[in-house]
């Protein structure tokens, strides 16, 4: 496996398909059924906020101008990559050319925006002399602005998840310690249910729109994320790894294929969006080869 850690990857796999399987639009009953919702619900709690911990774990600990510029132009590279396949996947399945439509296609590019946002200011600020502060400014204007339902062009969803970047990159040495800690995994799932089941209400980041309190909005988005991160721990698929490797391509061809699947079958109980699920799933780690082989890799 080379230095990569496999919990770390699991995790992001995991992740990945718990991302996949948020998008498969339900038929207007089964969006009424009540597992459905609780689903949904548990999803929600956590599995955003887990990328944006992972992706601070490997943030550098040296303020290097050439590193974060390098990191930066990476994920604009990345836009510019899924939004050319945005217009190519509109052509194929004959649809017309439009922003709203190739978004569509993409929607989960915000992602990427917010990830270059957190690169940019975590690269500026954290070596700061009062580094700590800033960050707990810019944390509550994170929260001033989801508060009153704005974005400022995903401004608002990275300051929002800056907590989560950052929880990463303090905690990085522990987090990426291979060894299964059981004490972490069943505190972190205790604390999680505990707040869920108390204070959860609906909530999408990718809107930055959060209705519960904010600090049990964080602490079990952190929570719920250890958990994960603990159990990957205990396991290694190589089929897993490598979609864990390559969750940028999964992520941004997910919406495409689904909206492909779904033209031929709904989801009308929770067989149905379980199996649309799994089979998005399979296909998005399919296309993984179309971007990145042995050939060419687009993104190097």
């Amino acid at each position: 496996m080379g230095s990569r850690l496999y919990h770390i990857d699991n995790a992001k796999a995991i992740g990945m398909m718990l991302i996949v399987a948020s998008h498969v639009m339900p038929s207007a009953m089964l969006s009424e059924n009540h597992f459905y919702k609780i689903w949904c619900g548990i999803l929600a709690s956590f599995y955003m906020p887990l990328f944006f911990m992972l992706s601070g774990i490997f943030e550098s600990r040296l303020s290097d101008f050439k590193i974060m510029k390098r990191r930066m132009f990476k994920l604009v590279k990345y836009c510019l990559i899924f939004y050319a396949f945005g217009i190519v996947s509109c052509l194929f399945m004959s649809d017309k050319l439009s922003y709203p439509v190739i978004y569509g296609r993409v929607g989960t590019i915000w992602f990427l925006y917010v990830l270059l946002w957190l690169t940019g200011i975590v690269g500026v600020v954290k070596n700061k002399k009062y580094s700590l502060y800033a960050f707990i400014l810019l944390s509550l204007g994170g929260v001033i602005l989801s508060y009153y339902d704005k974005s400022l062009f995903k401004l608002g969803q990275a300051l929002l998840c800056l907590p989560f970047y950052l929880f990463g990159y303090y905690a990085k040495e522990y987090l990426k310690c291979p060894h299964f800690n059981y004490k972490v995994a069943g505190l972190s799932l205790m604390g999680w249910c505990v707040v869920y089941f108390v204070f959860f209400k609906e909530q999408n980041v990718s809107l930055n729109m959060v209705n519960q309190d904010y600090l049990a909005f964080y602490a079990e988005a952190i929570m719920g994320s250890l958990f994960v991160i603990e159990v990957c721990k205990l396991f290694q698929i190589k089929a897993l790894l490598y979609y864990g490797k390559n969750t940028i391509i999964p992520m941004m061809v997910q919406m495409t294929l689904l909206v492909f699947i779904q033209r031929f079958f709904e989801a009308h109980s929770m067989v149905d969006y379980f199996l649309i699920a799994v089979v998005a799933c399979v296909l998005t780690g399919l296309c993984i080869p179309l971007f990145r082989n042995r050939y060419y890799d687009l993104f190097s």
